[in-house]
């Protein structure tokens, strides 16, 4: 089978899964919102509805696999990008009250999909934000984006004064399906850490210290050996 058409046969194998998967979501989420006598049945009912989102959100990332193999590469200003993502999440980081700086250098440029970077961008920035849900003090919210670049390497940092993360979950962080978040599903940053090694031949680190906040550190390849255009679905 070529590429095109294992492309097409996933494509309508991952919907005719979803849109199943979506309706039970949909009737679970009803039911959970409704009045119980006996709340043992909503609390049954509710890792339910929460294992069938993280279903629906890993077959969506497989999904979005697909579609990114159909996307040319081509020359990305990373700073026009994270300034992009920071504009679609002001909603939310005004929400939570967080004030969000970004520094840089100059606009680094890189060869790339762009979509991967976008990505990468909304999910570290996304939980950057939401490392102060569970904060009730009165401490100044802050997310710091930092980007800059040597001959060889294009570096992003997000850095914020959130909540920290346990020394003892630091170690499951990149695992899939693995969560601390209410909401959460455990795909975000298990996939990202894959777009980053193998995508963008680049590596992550991060310090954390609970309760004083995250620094997570991307460091992308300029010169991407690996790239290819792939055949149109």
């Amino acid at each position: 089978m070529c590429l095109a058409e294992m492309g097409r046969s996933s494509f309508g194998l991952f919907h005719d899964i979803l849109n199943p998967i979506s309706s039970l979501i949909l009737y679970l989420d009803l039911i959970t919102k409704k009045n119980f006598e006996d709340q043992k049945i909503k609390n049954d009912l509710k890792p339910i509805l929460k294992s069938s989102k993280k279903i629906a959100s890993f077959i969506k990332i497989i999904q979005s696999d697909f579609a990114d193999q159909k996307i040319k590469h081509e020359h990305n200003k990373i700073d026009d990008i994270i300034s992009n993502c920071i504009k679609i999440l002001s909603h939310k980081s005004k929400q939570q009250n967080v004030s969000i700086l970004f520094i840089r250098e100059k606009n680094c440029t890189l060869f790339c999909q762009k979509t991967k970077i976008y990505r990468l961008v909304m999910n570290f920035l996304s939980n950057s934000i939401d490392s102060f849900e569970s904060i009730k003090d009165s401490r100044k919210r802050k997310v710091i984006i930092k980007l800059y670049e040597n001959k060889k390497n294009i570096f992003i940092e997000f850095n914020d004064n959130g909540c920290g993360i346990k020394d003892e979950e630091k170690n499951k962080i990149f695992n899939l399906l693995y969560t601390t978040k209410k909401h959460g599903n455990g795909v975000g940053l298990y996939h990202i850490k894959k777009i980053i090694e193998k995508d963008l031949s680049g590596k992550i680190t991060f310090d954390s210290k609970l309760f004083f906040g995250t620094n997570f550190k991307i460091q992308i390849l300029k010169k991407q050996s690996h790239y290819f255009e792939t055949e149109s679905f």
